[in-house]
């Protein structure tokens, strides 16, 4: 019992935080030299929340007090898919992952060396995800294709 207590309060407390900080779509937070962002699932659910610098992916159930570790890399940023279906996540700012929901099949869908990825977000209908990567003074725009990695340049400055 002491532990869904807990789950609780540490879910209730960052939604708090994330709330009192203004949190919207994965914003990082610093609380003592740790970063932290929570993502909420389409369905309202469940959060997905991110911790660093160690770089743990959680995706905690709302309803059931439950927590399922999915990742621990060297995450930097989390997206969900507006279909609530898959979770993409960038790793030392220049690599694109995507999994299932469940932290199943993680897929590499980049890796740009030495660009570093600068934004990117989830096509409406969840298929593709859209980048900029930073070269030098530049910017390129991508969009890849989340099951095929197939990428297409959008636009170069």
């Amino acid at each position: 019992m002491k532990k869904k207590v807990g789950n609780n309060l540490i879910v209730g407390l960052l939604v708090f935080l994330c709330f009192l900080f203004n949190c919207v779509h994965a914003e990082e937070m610093s609380i003592v030299g740790k970063n932290a962002s929570l993502e909420w699932f389409p369905d309202g659910k469940e959060i997905l929340f991110f911790t660093g610098p160690e770089g743990k992916i959680i995706k905690l159930g709302i309803d059931t007090n439950s927590s399922q570790e999915l990742v621990i890399d060297a995450t930097y940023d989390i997206l969900i898919s507006p279909d609530g279906f898959k979770i993409a996540y960038t790793v030392k700012k220049n690599e694109i992952w995507v999994m299932n929901a469940d932290g199943s099949q993680k897929k590499q869908l980049l890796k740009a060396e030495p660009e570093k990825i600068s934004d990117w977000l989830w096509s409406p209908d969840s298929k593709k995800i859209a980048y900029v990567l930073v070269e030098g003074e530049k910017f390129k725009v991508y969009a890849i294709d989340a099951e095929t990695g197939e990428k297409n340049l959008i636009y170069s400055e």
